[in-house]
């Protein structure tokens, strides 16, 4: 181990650099691979909007989802390339992934590590448990989000160091395309400049021109759009999408307005009339709660402990100009998640990842530290340490890149049954997900409503086959189906793993 990080840390950075981002894109690739087209609900959002895009019905594409890049790099691609939209997102993904690890890369060296901090990161990211084992193997809008906004935070910190206008621009250009995947990102390209106005070295001229720098285009495009809105009587906020969201005038309302009634429902039915003024407070404890917890899963216990060494033995690895910039982007995303979590009571771990890279950057430069300290003298203690994290890192990849157990796919396999055994074009398919598997037109997504399966006002609600899936406490939908469809009788299932769920095919009785 002690040769091999030797000649790491020895080796061209130039190269050791593009290796890691090419073993990032075949990373992306094998977990495209494994999953032999699975995808998760929401990608069938994008998918059908992408086929819509295809065709040149943009306005249909716009209906089903109205924040419709990540659709529209989909359809660009599927046209130059000739594939479908699907082989089109999955190329989509290994290239954002590439430059994800590109920037997450080029962040640490500004940060002042070497080659072994450069094969540390790589080694942390791609052994997460989270960002590669779950997310990674989607097709979600959530890689292309960490694309651009790793890459604006490279450019960012280069115009922090070095001034040059060229990096404000490509900073804002970066972060405009990491909004235009995900409007949560929006807070950084309004937020994050403001970090020059608390820089006590500049004075006052110097804070408005690195403001002017790094607001040029945004200040240009909100310009444009409120004349717009102001000018053009057929075009108002929500001609934008999502953006009235966010310059909505009861924004204050609609983040606060959830909190409220929950917190009344808790005083009232849980804390009662002596303990009532308490109840806004436990919700907000109870949220700071869920963040923590949330983001030491997504980082992961080995990198949540080379952090907190990092911290305690306050190693001045870090370029200082680069940690305030990161500081500054920890507190936003911070305050992401807390806005998040207040408006809709939900906080996926998704909108924790882009707190959680600027986190890894920390526990890469303290786990190069220690490689490096390993090759200079060798202390059991280090050696112990080392092969600890490189063990269970390696154990995490493993299980990453491991082929998917029977029954993964089991949804798919019961589409594949059915197209295999049955010719009939009145198949119930439950949800979008199936529908899309079965190559089944477009109908919405979601679940779709069993009780109409048989409405005789809809001759076209008879079907011939139901495909739907079921989990351990759906005891009801099995009785609701023998109530009111007594005519059709299950005639296959396909277990997912640990058979707590299964996709069951009912046949209508002749």
């Amino acid at each position: 181990m002690k040769k091999l990080l030797i000649a790491i840390d020895q080796s061209n950075t130039s190269h050791l650099f593009w290796a890691i981002v090419a073993a990032a894109i075949l990373i992306a690739a094998r977990m495209q691979a494994i999953q032999h087209g699975w995808i998760n609900p929401d990608s069938v959002f994008y998918l059908e909007a992408a086929k819509l895009i295809v065709a040149g019905d943009f306005k249909g594409a716009y209906q089903i989802f109205k924040w419709p890049f990540y659709a529209i790099c989909i359809g660009v691609v599927s046209k130059l390339t000739t594939f479908n939209v699907h082989l089109s997102a999955q190329l989509l993904n290994m290239m954002f992934f590439g430059i994800a690890t590109a920037s997450f890369l080029k962040i640490i060296q500004l940060s002042g590590g070497k080659n072994l901090a450069l094969f540390a990161g790589g080694l942390l990211l791609f052994s997460n448990l989270y960002i590669v084992g779950d997310v990674l193997e989607m097709l979600m809008r959530d890689e292309g989000f960490w694309a651009f906004y790793l890459t604006s935070l490279v450019f960012f910190i280069r115009y922090y160091q070095l001034h040059k206008i060229s990096d404000a621009i490509m900073w804002q250009i970066c972060a405009i395309i990491a909004v235009l995947f995900r409007i949560e990102a929006i807070t950084y390209l309004l937020l994050l400049p403001l970090i020059f106005t608390f820089d006590c070295q500049l004075n006052i001229k110097q804070r408005l021109t690195r403001l002017l720098h790094t607001y040029s285009i945004v200040l240009t495009a909100l310009t444009i759009i409120f004349i717009s809105i102001v000018t053009i009587d057929s075009i108002s906020i929500k001609s934008f999408g999502r953006l009235q969201e966010v310059f909505s005038m009861n924004i204050w309302s609609v983040f606060t307005q959830n909190l409220m009634q929950k917190s009344t429902i808790m005083s009232e039915q849980v804390l009662g009339k002596y303990l009532e003024e308490y109840a806004v407070v436990g919700l907000l404890l109870t949220f700071t709660y869920v963040i923590i917890i949330k983001n030491i899963t997504t980082l992961g216990l080995i990198n949540l402990v080379l952090l907190g060494a990092h911290v305690k033995n306050k190693l001045n690895q870090i370029n200082s100009d680069v940690k305030r910039v990161l500081l500054a982007t920890c507190i936003i995303s911070l305050i992401n998640m807390s806005l998040i979590i207040t408006k809709v009571f939900v906080l996926s771990s998704r909108y924790v990842v882009a707190f959680t890279f600027i986190l890894l950057v920390g526990s890469a430069l303290y786990l190069g530290h220690l490689f490096k300290k390993f090759t200079l003298r060798k202390k059991r203690g280090i050696t112990i340490v080392i092969w600890f994290v490189i063990i269970i890192s390696g154990l995490s990849l493993f299980k990453n890149l491991l082929t998917k157990e029977s029954g993964y796919h089991y949804t798919q396999d019961a589409i594949e049954w059915v197209n295999n055994n049955f010719v009939s074009n009145h198949i119930f398919y439950e949800d979008s997900k199936m529908r899309y598997y079965a190559e089944a037109p477009f109908i919405g997504t979601g679940m779709y409503d069993l009780s109409t399966i048989n409405n005789t006002n809809n001759t076209n609600k008879h079907f011939d086959l139901l495909v739907l899936n079921f989990g351990k406490h759906d005891q009801e939908k099995r009785k609701m189906i023998q109530q009111l469809l007594p005519e059709y009788k299950e005639i296959k299932r396909f277990y997912a793993r640990k058979h707590k769920k299964y996709c069951a095919i009912y046949q209508k009785k002749m």
